[in-house]
C-alpha cells in the first residue's frame, strides 16, 4: 500500500494527521501532476488530491475516502467518523458543509489564475464565511462533534493551517476556532503533520 501526495496539499495534511492520530504507518511518495495523471484518469488529476494505491492496484481519490478506508478495514480504536449512527451522520453532515462552504471553492481559488490581490481578496471573502459557521457551531464545545476528536476537527483544523499557509491572519476574529486550534495543536499527531 502506498499514498501519493502533492506538495503542501490540504488534503495531504489531512491525511497525515488521521493516519498519525490512528498510529497507522503508509509509505508516502512524493509526485508531480504527471506522474498523478499517469495514476489516475487526467479529469479526476485537476483536484491534485492525494491517492492511496492498495496492494491489488486499486486506487483510492481523495483525503476523506482514503481516512475511511483506513477507518473501515484497518482499525476499530479511536473511532474518528463517529462512535455511534448519530455521530457519524453529524460527521458526514459536517464535513459536507465544510466542503460546500469554503474548501472545494478555495482549493479552486487558490488554482485559478487571477491578479494576486483579486485572488487573496476572494480567498479572504470565502474564509470569513467558512470559518463563521464553524465558529457558531464550536460555541460552547471541544470538538465538532460530541466529547471527542472526529475527522470534522481534523478537516477545520487544516482549513485554519491552509488560511495561515495563504498568509491569511484572521483567527484570531473566531476565539472558538483558535481554541479548537490550540487545542489539537497540543495532540502529537497534529504537531507531526
Amino acid at each position: 500500500m502506498i499514498i501519493y501526495t502533492q506538495k503542501d496539499d490540504i488534503e495531504q495534511q489531512q491525511v497525515n494527521i488521521f493516519l498519525a492520530e490512528k498510529d497507522i504507518s503508509v509509505k508516502s511518495i512524493s509526485i508531480d501532476r504527471r506522474q498523478h495523471e499517469r495514476l489516475v484518469h487526467p479529469i479526476l488529476s485537476q483536484n491534485q488530491q492525494p491517492i492511496l494505491k492498495l496492494e491489488d492496484g486499486t486506487i483510492i481519490l481523495g483525503a476523506i475516502a482514503i481516512c475511511r478506508y483506513f477507518e473501515q478495514s484497518l482499525t476499530l480504536n479511536k473511532p474518528l467518523f463517529g462512535q455511534t449512527a448519530t455521530e457519524q451522520a453529524r460527521v458526514e453532515m459536517w464535513l459536507r458543509i465544510i466542503e460546500s462552504q469554503g474548501l472545494t471553492e478555495l482549493k479552486e481559488l487558490t488554482a485559478i489564475n487571477m491578479l494576486p490581490a483579486v485572488r487573496l481578496q476572494a480567498i479572504r471573502r470565502q474564509f470569513i464565511v467558512l470559518f463563521g459557521i464553524l465558529e457558531k457551531h464550536l460555541a460552547g464545545r471541544a470538538y465538532m462533534i460530541g466529547n471527542h476528536l472526529s475527522i470534522v476537527d481534523i478537516t477545520a483544523y487544516t482549513a485554519i493551517i491552509y488560511a495561515e499557509q495563504l498568509g491569511i491572519e484572521m483567527i484570531y476574529d473566531f476565539p472558538y476556532l483558535l481554541a479548537l486550534k490550540t487545542r489539537l495543536s497540543l495532540n502529537t499527531a497534529f504537531s507531526k503533520s
